[in-house]
């Protein structure tokens, strides 16, 4: 997996490449890693993100897709342009500035999986989410995409499932302590916690002026659930 990044008419282009292994295909791993590099490319400030891929290579293009480049009209030495149009930092600081542009947009939380059928029996049977969506058409990473209020969640089978030590999705709720003992009932097991800096009762701690539990997906991935004081 490599980036080339050159100036070109006073802008930043990147060109992506990527070559993964016969025994380490179809496992996702191009897809995390072409995703990641892309994210890390467009931090430097890179205002055009492209790969050449040739027109009958399906694998390279659903890697492309996954990490969010698009095929345009152009073509280069017989392969397809893709690529992300990405705006300057400057610009995007503009147009948030003056149109708000994210005020009414909906936030959704990204979960990594390692089994989407796992994953849809918890958050959609044992949670409760609302399944809305299931995308099947990238068998190394299925989709499925769930509602709750006006947020969504989306989880999807990648190698980096239960990797996060950190939360990776959040419920605002109205009464957490019935949201607990409901979840308990159902076999969901809260972290406790007895740090210095936090400590749980009965899996709930006070953060500031919200009131907290955690507890892990099949993956081990970390939810939280919170309630304002």
């Amino acid at each position: 997996m490599q980036a080339t990044i050159r100036p070109v008419d006073g802008r930043a282009v990147a060109r992506l490449g990527w070559m993964v292994g016969t025994e380490w295909q179809s496992q996702g791993f191009a897809s995390e890693a072409a995703t990641a590099l892309v994210k890390w490319v467009r931090r430097q400030g890179v205002e055009d993100i492209g790969a050449n891929i040739h027109p009958e290579h399906d694998a390279s293009a659903t890697v492309a897709t996954r990490a969010g480049l698009h095929p345009t009209e152009e073509e280069f030495e017989g392969e397809r342009v893709w690529r992300a149009q990405v705006p300057s930092n400057r610009l995007l600081l503009g147009q948030l500035r003056e149109d708000s542009v994210l005020v009414n947009a909906e936030i959704a939380a990204i979960v990594p999986v390692s089994n989407v059928e796992k994953a849809v029996e918890f958050y959609g049977g044992t949670l409760g989410l609302e399944l809305q969506v299931r995308r099947d058409d990238l068998p190394e990473n299925r989709e499925a995409e769930f509602r709750a209020g006006d947020g969504t969640l989306v989880v999807y089978e990648s190698v980096a499932a239960g990797q996060s030590r950190g939360t990776v999705a959040g419920f605002r709720v109205q009464d957490l302590d019935s949201v607990v003992a409901g979840l308990r009932e159902r076999g969901v097991a809260f972290e406790e916690y007895d740090l210095p800096d936090l400590k749980t009762e009965n899996g709930i701690a006070m953060i500031g002026d919200l009131r907290a539990s955690w507890a892990r997906d099949p993956d081990g991935n970390i939810i939280a659930f919170e309630q304002g004081t």
